[in-house]
């Protein structure tokens, strides 16, 4: 698997298969959790429907960080509803 740069758009090769997300503003979201509708296969050699190949994609390439991101998010939102708790009880 690997990652470059062409053309101003970063291109993933996977064995199979070459995508790229979707908008490459994408790529600058710290808070971004990675779907399918974020990747557009450039190439399909696989006998994978898209839908499938993207499902693959987003468990090969973004599980990791999609599990991080979803973390984070979720710890963010626990600190903002205990400050707005306390808040509301002061």
């Amino acid at each position: 698997m690997e990652l470059t740069r062409e053309n101003n758009t970063w291109t993933y090769h996977g064995h199979d298969y070459i995508f790229a997300l979707s908008d490459e503003k994408l790529h600058d979201h710290l808070t971004l959790i990675v779907k399918p509708s974020n990747i557009r296969v450039l190439k399909n050699f696989t006998d994978m429907a898209t839908k499938d190949l993207k499902a693959k994609i987003i468990e090969d390439w973004f599980a990791e960080s999609n599990q991080d991101v979803k973390e984070r998010n979720n710890q963010k939102a626990r600190q903002r509803r205990l400050l707005n708790k306390e808040s509301n009880n002061g």
